[in-house]
């Protein structure tokens, strides 16, 4: 809006023009209009920042952490005590008086020295071998320093069986005693669907530790047991795809967690688990000699000295979790934070205010 001003000079009254801004019925000049709008961008930064610096939110995608998390959980990760991250403004003077501002998010290279992780809690990081900005979410089972070993679906740490105190979903292998128990039974079975197995009257269910209580007790089961595979089933897609160890998702291990300042000794075994975590986490080179030592960065070396801390993973639908089983120990500067509560829920195949999961609202995890 232009509004009409004359200035005063010693010799005479010069005609201009200033602009005015409408503003809640009252007209701002363009330098008060200025100020505001600095204003709003210090507390928009301020805000991004300490958004940035205290937490930020994660939601679930898939069914790995059932039955604790579940697709479209939106989650509050703290990232305090982890990874610090903050927003960058960049601005830039066009032509003129025009100003572009721009946000961009850099994770800082700080990470506290003790950070506040423990074994059971519930984290989200950056997906390894996949790329930066995607990520996943897991529960931490073993933390640096520690030898992690599963036994028949049963997790060891350091020798002794590891306690917890949530839910897990594990398959089963159940039978019934009719046609209408197995009717009944199997239309409550709904997630995911019962699969008929090929050999035998069975089939195969995923259950929560409760369900698998309730129907234990269920007169028409007339069968269930747990279902993993043996020690002698080795599966080539489990890590560290040795041969030699014959490992698969249900036996594995022992397989010892580096911490920072870890010196161990290079042999085979070192360079089979080991060695992929010294090429993409640690940054160095390693190579075997036919003389049966080994190069480090181009220097012959009988130990290595991890210079990092790692963390193995799982998830809580342990048949349908793509985790440190497949692909190792990870890093800690991979952890963006740890996920402390579920704000809300979501349904995929809905919209708007049907698309909110009331169940799911301000759950702690």
């Amino acid at each position: 809006m232009l509004k009409e001003a004359s200035y005063k000079t010693p010799t005479q009254d010069i005609p201009c023009y200033e602009f005015t801004f409408p503003y809640f019925g009252w007209l701002m000049t363009r330098d008060k209009a200025l100020e505001w709008l600095f204003a709003l961008f210090i507390a928009v930064s301020v805000c991004l920042f300490l958004f940035g610096a205290v937490g930020n939110i994660y939601t679930v995608k898939n069914i790995s952490m059932q039955p604790n998390l579940v697709a479209g959980d939106v989650l509050w990760v703290n990232t305090w005590n982890t990874r610090h991250q903050f927003p960058y403004p960049s601005v830039s003077f066009g032509s003129g008086d025009s100003v572009t501002l721009d946000f961009s998010w850099k994770k800082l290279k700080h990470f506290r020295d003790n950070p506040d992780l423990n074994r059971n809690d519930i984290v989200v990081f950056d997906r390894p071998h996949v790329g930066k900005n995607i990520s996943s979410v897991k529960r931490i089972a073993a933390l640096p320093g520690e030898t992690i070993k599963i036994r028949n679906r049963k997790i060891f740490i350091n020798g002794n069986r590891s306690q917890r105190d949530y839910n897990l979903q594990l398959r089963y292998r159940i039978n019934f005693k009719s046609a209408d128990a197995r009717a009944r039974i199997l239309s409550q079975l709904s997630n995911p669907n019962p699969v008929k197995l090929t050999k035998g009257p069975f089939y195969a269910v995923t259950l929560t530790d409760t369900a698998y209580q309730k129907l234990h007790q269920d007169t028409g089961v007339l069968f269930i047991r747990p279902m993993f595979d043996l020690p002698a089933k080795s599966d080539d897609a489990v890590w560290p795809q040795w041969k030699k160890y014959g490992w698969n998702a249900d036996n594995f291990g022992p397989v010892y967690i580096p911490k920072t300042g870890d010196s161990l000794l290079i042999d085979e075994e070192f360079y089979a688990m080991y060695g992929n975590l010294i090429v993409n986490y640690e940054g160095n080179r390693i190579a075997p000699l036919a003389n049966g030592n080994y190069l480090v960065n181009g220097n012959q070396q009988a130990y290595y000295t991890f210079a990092k801390d790692y963390y193995f993973v799982l998830g809580d639908n342990r048949h349908d979790a793509l985790d440190s089983r497949f692909y190792g120990p990870i890093p800690q500067e991979l952890i963006a934070g740890k996920a402390t509560r579920v704000l809300f829920g979501t349904f995929a195949n809905q919209k708007g205010i049907k698309a909110l999961n009331k169940s799911r609202f301000w759950k702690p995890l």
